[in-house]
């Protein structure tokens, strides 16, 4: 007879969440996170991808990050110099000491720490963090229990119209109904 693990289907707690966010910040795995709750590894993984704080890296504006698409990027004559004919990720700019398609292309986009795409989804435990020049994000305990409460208060509100739009589809439903439409 196999035993399998029966968990409390209830809603995490503020005490859990911050223990969510010790183990984190250890690096402990989701797995391990979870023994310690008594709670399934994917509650934690939903968690920590649901209530991550994200904080964008602010560079200068006068000196914009190398964009994300860098590498595979293509794109040419952008730039109002005549016969210019290299790629624009290879013509740089002196003065500020960036490629200068990193400001004139359209199709620029900021660069993510790749940490946020995979397991553990944040970057708590991630020794780069203080240096990194990408948009992070973390798992904070106080943020993640004030956005879960106020979705659980907001999801309680009941149907959010407007007493006149309410009158406006009962003058609409009600003589229907009483002719013996179906609502389906």
């Amino acid at each position: 007879m196999s035993k399998k693990k029966v968990y409390d289907q209830k809603h995490l707690s503020t005490s859990q969440r911050i223990h969510i966010e010790k183990g984190l910040n250890d690096g402990l795995s989701f797995a391990a996170i979870a023994r310690k709750l008594d709670k399934h590894p994917s509650t934690i993984i939903k968690e920590v991808k649901k209530y991550r704080t994200f904080q964008p890296y602010v560079s200068d504006p006068k000196r914009p990050s190398r964009c994300a698409l860098f590498k595979e990027c293509t794109m040419r004559f952008l730039c109002d110099e005549k016969d210019c004919v290299k790629m624009c990720k290879s013509c740089f700019n002196v003065k500020l000491q960036v490629a200068k398609c990193s400001y004139l292309c359209p199709e620029y986009k900021e660069p993510q720490c790749p940490s946020v795409r995979k397991a553990p989804y944040v970057c708590n435990n991630c020794s780069k963090s203080k240096r990194c020049n990408k948009h992070k994000a973390f798992y904070i305990a106080q943020n993640a229990d004030k956005s879960s409460q106020e979705l659980l208060v907001s999801c309680r509100l009941g149907i959010n119209q407007n007493p006149v739009d309410i009158a406006m589809l009962d003058d609409l439903i009600s003589p229907l109904l009483k002719q013996g439409q179906s609502l389906a």
